[in-house]
């Protein structure tokens, strides 16, 4: 398993230890996010998704979901690091990118299966994006699932908007370069308020930090997931501020969804982001 890892894009595939936490041993990689092209990267692992029925949009659905190294053993959960508070982080998007979902699977015991929910809204075929670190190796490992809801599902629809307006908090992002392009660490701002009434914004702690993102390209390829490159700014106070950054060598359009907490509640906004050449 450790000699087949990809040795490429070391800057965000290499994590660090960075302490002790009640669950075991943390890990942290690069916030400097890179997309991660699946069709360009391979991993050695297969991840297999069970359901146990047929899906529609709107119903929970419960998933059975293990991971197999390449010579088909099962990954159990004591060999795994804890990065950002969790083992295993499940980014779930839908063939539209409208319906984005961060899950974390629970292990059944120590037999190597774990156990999800999650309630598609849309039809069509949606993709499962895992990511974790085996703690031997300390390097992210991805894999990739997909599972149907009954109908026809949708396609992305490209756009440019950086203005998002979720549950009365207006999200907003800002780059330093005033738009993002190939091949560069584009610097994000990332701000959210409160419109109505120029109130706090009563952020709370999610994995670690008071703010995540992740980038979906059109056609699904991969993901890149950004972690604040500070603490945040303004925590508490009408106006949040929090700094990213995005790489990536594919232009064109990209769905991003910042996630966060307020009144112990997620809430994630949608963003429409052309990346030029």
């Amino acid at each position: 398993l450790l000699r087949s890892l990809p040795d490429t894009e070391c800057e965000f595939l290499h994590f660090d230890y960075v302490g002790e936490t009640g669950v075991g041993s943390e890990y942290c990689g690069s916030d400097a996010a890179t997309f991660i092209d699946l069709e360009r990267l391979s991993f050695p692992v297969q991840m297999e998704l069970d359901r146990p029925y047929e899906l529609e949009p709107g119903r929970q659905a419960t998933f059975s979901v293990s991971f197999r190294t390449s010579g088909g053993r099962l990954i159990p959960p004591w060999e795994l690091a804890v990065v950002h508070t969790e083992k295993i982080h499940l980014l779930v998007i839908d063939p539209s990118l409208e319906d984005y979902h961060h899950v974390h699977p629970e292990p059944v015991g120590n037999s190597g299966k774990y156990t999800f929910s999650v309630s598609p809204q849309r039809p069509g075929l949606y993709n499962v994006f895992a990511e974790f670190v085996p703690i031997r190796s300390r390097s992210i490992v991805i894999a990739r699932a997909e599972f149907t809801v009954v109908g026809r599902g949708g396609y992305p629809r490209p756009g440019a908007s950086a203005v998002s307006e979720v549950d009365g908090y207006r999200f907003e992002l800002e780059f330093a370069n005033g738009s993002p392009a190939v091949a560069i660490e584009n610097a994000i701002r990332l701000s959210i308020r409160r419109p109505s009434d120029g109130g706090p914004v009563p952020l709370e702690e999610l994995m670690g930090a008071y703010a995540h993102m992740v980038a979906f390209d059109a056609r699904r390829r991969g993901f890149a997931h950004m972690h604040p490159l500070d603490g945040g700014s303004g925590i508490g106070s009408p106006e949040a501020t929090f700094g990213f950054s995005l790489k990536t060598d594919l232009p064109g359009y990209y769905k991003v969804w910042a996630q966060v907490k307020v009144d112990r509640r997620e809430v994630f906004a949608p963003f429409d982001l052309m990346v030029e050449l």
